[in-house]
């Protein structure tokens, strides 16, 4: 648990414009969950935990915490946006235009039990998949689309002991670029102006520029309406409801920095949001998008893996729960503890 330099990080591409990284304990995670279920769910609930257990496992091929075990404490989740290709994000008010976005997970794995399961996924749903040299690395890719709402072309790779997995080639290609050659969006002057002060050396990092910000508010923004709808008829309501729920509409981007401490977690970073509610925020987007993705491909082949992915993606904001800081002006400072208190 302790605060470290994040390798993972070294994967973001240049052009990324959300990235969010952590160090969940997946084990431990897991087993507070399944201890919580034994010992105080109701009879019914537990039915359905073991239900879906035994599914997850027959859909796996391998025991679930047999494969958690097999992965480390490091978790990266990336989104870029296309400069040119549009797509549409389900909202509630209908769909919402956005640039096309790709996305790459990143996962610490001491061997190759989560690269055989989505290599088995696609053999039993046979997609056929091709080889490509990156580098000293061999990335494997569909030879097709898939269908989805987002454009999808899952490529998958294996470099220094984290399994990477992305929508297209070009994504899982430029991140083993960017880790080869250490110049993705951790060498880029915006990130480093964004991160200025704050310690590289953490337990996980939340990134959003400011045109993934931008685009996070025009979704808020969608799905506001169906609130507002309501105080259609008092426009002096309605601006007040959207300045409170929008905050003025202010920019969405932000940079933070998140470090266990032995009383809790310390945020630090700036943004037009508190610390707590912003870093809930930009831990969904991820979620939101991969579930966009598995919504939009129910009927296809790729379900079984979507559903991996998805549960992969969900990994990245289950640290956040328990965040403790003391939030000012929407920045986040440092708690007041004594020395003995720190990492």
């Amino acid at each position: 648990w302790h605060p470290r330099h994040l390798l993972s990080l070294d994967f973001i591409p240049g052009d990324a414009v959300m990235a969010r990284a952590g160090t969940p304990e997946l084990a431990s995670l897991w087993k507070v969950l399944s201890s919580a279920v034994d010992e105080v769910a109701p009879p019914p609930s537990q039915e359905r935990f073991a239900a879906w257990h035994k599914k997850t496992n027959e859909m796996l091929g391998v025991e679930l915490e047999a494969m958690i075990k097999s992965l480390r404490d490091e978790v990266l989740v990336a989104v870029r946006l296309s400069e040119t290709e549009q797509a549409v994000m389900p909202t509630r008010s209908g769909l919402v235009p956005i640039p096309a976005p790709s996305f790459l997970i990143v996962v610490g794995a001491n061997d190759d039990m989560l690269r055989g399961v989505v290599e088995a996924q696609f053999a039993k749903h046979r997609i056929t998949l091709t080889e490509t040299q990156v580098g000293d690395v061999i990335m494997r890719s569909t030879t097709h689309k898939l269908p989805s709402l987002f454009p999808l072309q899952p490529a998958f790779a294996s470099q220094a002991g984290f399994f990477l997995i992305g929508s297209s080639p070009d994504m899982v290609a430029d991140a083993l670029l960017a880790y080869r050659h250490k110049n993705g969006l951790l060498a880029r002057p915006e990130f480093r102006n964004a991160f200025q002060g704050l310690s590289m050396v953490n337990n996980g990092i939340v990134y959003v520029s400011p045109r993934m910000g931008k685009v996070v508010g025009d979704v808020n923004e969608a799905n506001l309406k169906s609130t507002l709808s309501v105080a259609g008829k008092h426009p002096a309501t309605a601006r007040m409801l959207k300045q409170l729920l929008t905050h003025g509409g202010q920019d969405q981007s932000c940079a933070f920095t998140i470090q266990n401490w032995k009383s809790g977690v310390m945020v630090m970073g700036s943004s037009a949001w508190g610390g707590k509610d912003m870093i809930a925020r930009m831990a969904a987007t991820p979620i939101q998008l991969v579930t966009a993705l598995l919504d939009g491909s129910h009927k296809s082949s790729s379900n079984c893996l979507l559903s991996l992915l998805h549960g992969l993606a969900k990994k990245t904001a289950t640290d956040d729960d328990t965040l403790s800081e003391t939030a000012t002006g929407g920045s986040v400072t440092e708690p007041e503890n004594s020395a003995d208190d720190q990492p």
